[in-house]
């Protein structure tokens, strides 16, 4: 929803200083990201990867009350945002329960109004809304999948899904070069760079991939090299699409969900037997649940036939939020409500936010 965005905006003063929250759990001096401000805002806390509910939440209060505990904004995508132990465990160490923001989707008007602003064309911008509202589909509220529809390309097929959508916005925009005379990698073997090195991000827990000697890479870096003998050679080239963020010595994928979808179709690739299939999915989880910094690249595995069921009985409302329930076969949909019905049962608060 551009939570990233929002928070550099905040952190633009001169009284606030920002870091992610896995910065701030993993730094030993937690006082040289704070400094002489006033507010710390911290960033990504879904993105931390923890074993149990609560405990991200925990190790952030941790470091902030090295800190005195300061005044500080936390942001977390809300379908990972356990209210009610988060909530109580910041009550318990500021004697206050915390101001809870929501960050609200764009209605028509607003989607509209930045479509035509994209495209430069309100025709372009009516049929489009036409389009995806003919299948009810979720992410028209979402400023950063906007921008992927915009650029969709005029001459082809409008998708009619998530997976789709993605599918045709990273080979047809995100990989497109503008650059004269520069050599293009065949989209499927970009893609293959880009999904091998997202992975690697999100599976490690790491926030960005530097050019350093493996020794020298800090807390949340990744090493090229480390990341080049899973991508190949073709990575080079793909650190310089749109498909990354960042400077030539360190980037990182340019929105998580794209990264997450990438790299899950990498991984489902690669995993090609039982035996890879079921240690890819050991990874993934942690004393039997997904952690919230996996639940994205879990989800999207659902995409293949071979992970699909495990997945969805393992996390059913990842595969809501952050994969593509539309693309699922009759029998896994029925498995799909089903699973959230037991869910429901077992557990009635489930939906924690």
């Amino acid at each position: 929803m551009g939570k990233t965005s929002l928070l550099n905006d905040l952190a633009a003063t001169p009284w606030a200083a920002s870091c992610t929250a896995r910065q701030l759990i993993n730094s030993p001096d937690p006082r040289s990201l704070l400094g002489d401000r006033q507010l710390l805002i911290i960033d990504a806390l879904d993105e931390v990867a923890s074993p149990a509910e609560g405990d991200a939440v925990d190790s952030v209060l941790q470091k902030l009350g090295v800190l005195g505990f300061p005044r500080f904004v936390l942001s977390c995508r809300v379908g990972d945002w356990r209210a009610a132990t988060a909530v109580e465990a910041i009550r318990e160490q500021y004697n206050a329960p915390p101001l809870e923001l929501h960050l609200e989707p764009l209605d028509r008007d607003q989607q509209y109004e930045l479509l035509a602003l994209l495209t430069d064309d309100k025709e372009r911008a009516d049929s489009l809304l036409a389009h995806f509202e003919r299948f009810q589909l979720d992410f028209l509220g979402n400023p950063q999948t906007l921008k992927l529809i915009a650029a969709l390309p005029t001459d082809k097929a409008l998708p009619e899904t998530s997976s789709k959508l993605f599918e045709l916005a990273t080979k047809q925009l995100l990989l497109k070069e503008h650059k004269d005379g520069k050599r293009e990698l065949p989209p499927d073997r970009a893609l293959e760079a880009a999904g091998a090195a997202f992975s690697g991000l999100i599976l490690t827990g790491s926030s960005r991939i530097v050019r350093k000697a493996s020794a020298n890479a800090g807390e949340g870096e990744l090493a090229l090299n480390e990341v080049e003998a899973l991508a190949g050679p073709d990575l080079e080239q793909v650190i310089k699409t749109r498909l990354f963020a960042g400077s030539t010595d360190s980037f990182t994928y340019e929105h998580r969900r794209i990264g997450e979808y990438l790299g899950a179709r990498w991984l489902a690739e690669r995993a090609d037997t039982r035996a890879k299939r079921k240690r890819l999915l050991a990874m993934l989880r942690s004393e039997g649940r997904v952690p919230a910094s996996l639940r994205g690249l879990h989800a999207w595995l659902a995409l293949d036939g071979h992970f699909a069921p495990v997945v969805i009985k393992a996390d059913p409302m990842g595969v809501i939020e952050y994969g593509d329930g539309e693309v699922l076969t009759t029998p896994q949909a029925r498995l799909l409500l089903d699973t959230l019905e037991q869910l429901s049962r077992d557990n009635p608060r489930f939906l924690g936010w």
